[in-house]
């Protein structure tokens, strides 16, 4: 759900926050989960990351629980306020986050199941596949349910000048 890998943001605000460039890199990406937890807090009854870390465990998602003490809070708030994520998570509603988690579990399934890579030829009937599933538990049309991810991506972009949200939340490349 969050592209943690570059974790795109404007320059200039990640040096005013006192980064450098390699410490953005490291320390956003050590974030990540942090962020992700204040989604999901929208949508699901959540108060540790320790927990969502014994889940994933448990379901195959990550094969240890990561030393949380690697990052200080202090770290995390920099770099929400650089990416100013408070403003992103006011604009993603239940129902995108319920899309992106689903649509993000569902690859994740496939790819731990090697179903992904058995039907590469095949993309476009498996997505058409999963997006048919996700219409059925989120009850909802896909494409009215990623149209309105879009809408909100683009509303972040336009009225509140964060145009890297999309560069962070995105759907599986399978969808």
């Amino acid at each position: 759900m969050l592209n943690a890998s570059d974790m795109p943001a404007v320059v200039d605000n990640v040096l005013s926050a006192g980064f450098s460039l390699k410490d953005w890199g490291i320390i956003s990406l050590r974030s990540a989960p942090y962020l992700s937890l204040e989604l999901v807090k929208k949508v699901a009854e959540v108060e540790k990351l320790e927990d969502t870390f014994n889940y994933m465990k448990i379901i195959g998602f990550i094969s240890e629980t990561p030393n949380l003490d690697k990052l200080d809070i202090h770290n995390v708030s920099r770099v929400k306020e650089v990416l100013r994520w408070q403003k992103i998570c006011e604009m993603l509603n239940k129902e995108n986050i319920k899309f992106l988690g689903l649509s993000w579990f569902v690859a994740f399934i496939l790819e731990k199941s090697d179903a992904l890579l058995s039907y590469i030829d095949f993309s476009a009937k498996v997505g058409n596949t999963i997006k048919e599933c996700i219409t059925k538990i989120l009850r909802a049309e896909y494409s009215n349910l990623a149209n309105n991810l879009t809408d909100s991506l683009m509303k972040l972009e336009e009225q509140h000048d964060i145009s890297w949200a999309s560069g962070i939340i995105f759907l599986p490349e399978v969808l």
